[in-house]
């Protein structure tokens, strides 16, 4: 990378169960800007805090889709680095169908969760649960405009991922989608297990965007989020990880679901700065 990380905030916690994900961009950039050598802050798309809930098998579907819509149609510099921080996982969604319109990118998804239940499935109906299902075109919903997949399954890998639910564990055994637990992780290592990803991701793709769900890091380690998990990778394998992938054609990234209201030592906005510092150093 030769380009300086451009931030850009989406506080939108519209796709979960917990408040205080919205905070997070002002909290997350307000702590590592004057840090970082080569960022620029590209402000923040407005996110309603509150919306009707629609559906109780997709909560508040329209305005996630009109939060997409806006950061759809904000132009991106080909200079910068795009850094996207959310807000819930559900924002991933609107940032790879902004980014897939220019790239035919792969996806490697650092996450706890499957994000593969659609509402069909899925026990909650908190749409950050159904990210990589819209992203493949399994939701099929013209309140997301979008009805073809955005990035291919066979391109697409899920990285430290073991708290799935049990139609979604059938639906994820079914599909292309390529998922290393965290046990593999461990097994292969950080680093050839990322060289192994982008690999996959790469079949066709011209590069992959890095999407980073925190409580992919075990919940003895990471409290700062609404659904900590156990069983998780460490912090030090979460930075080798984000260090490998550095190496790699990396177009983007996001960091999604801290949650500052659960982190009170900031033990977990710390890791996060430190991952951050990483990126920039690379840049």
């Amino acid at each position: 990378m030769d380009r300086p990380l451009g931030l850009i905030g989406v506080p939108s916690e519209l796709g979960a169960n917990r408040k205080g994900t919205a905070k997070a961009p002002s909290v997350i950039i307000n702590q590592v800007l004057p840090k970082l050598g080569h960022a620029i802050d590209l402000g923040s798309i407005d996110a309603p805090k509150t919306a009707p809930r629609g559906s109780a098998r997709a909560k508040h579907l329209k305005a996630i889709g009109k939060v997409c819509d806006d950061f759809c149609a904000r132009s991106l510099s080909p200079h910068v680095f795009p850094v996207i921080i959310g807000g819930d996982h559900s924002v991933t969604y609107c940032v790879v169908r902004k980014l897939a319109q220019k790239s035919r990118m792969g996806l490697i998804y650092l996450d706890a969760h499957g994000d593969f239940n659609t509402p069909k499935t899925t026990p909650s109906g908190n749409v950050h649960g159904m990210v990589l299902s819209g992203i493949v075109g399994k939701l099929h919903s013209s309140l997301l405009h979008q009805n073809r997949p955005l990035i291919p399954q066979k391109n697409i890998v899920l990285i430290g991922t073991r708290d799935l639910d049990l139609e979604e564990k059938r639906e994820l055994a079914k599909s292309n989608i390529t998922l290393f637990s965290p046990s593999t992780v461990r097994k292969m290592g950080p680093s050839q297990l990322m060289k192994r990803a982008v690999a996959i991701t790469a079949k066709t793709r011209e590069g992959f965007h890095l999407s980073i769900d925190i409580d992919v890091v075990d919940k003895k380690w990471v409290r700062g989020t609404s659904t900590p998990s156990s069983g998780g990778i460490t912090p030090k394998e979460l930075k080798a990880l984000v260090a490998e992938a550095l190496r790699h054609k990396i177009l983007s990234m996001d960091i999604m679901e801290y949650n500052p209201i659960h982190d009170p030592g900031k033990k977990t906005l710390k890791l996060l700065e430190e991952i951050l510092i990483l990126v920039d150093k690379a840049r």
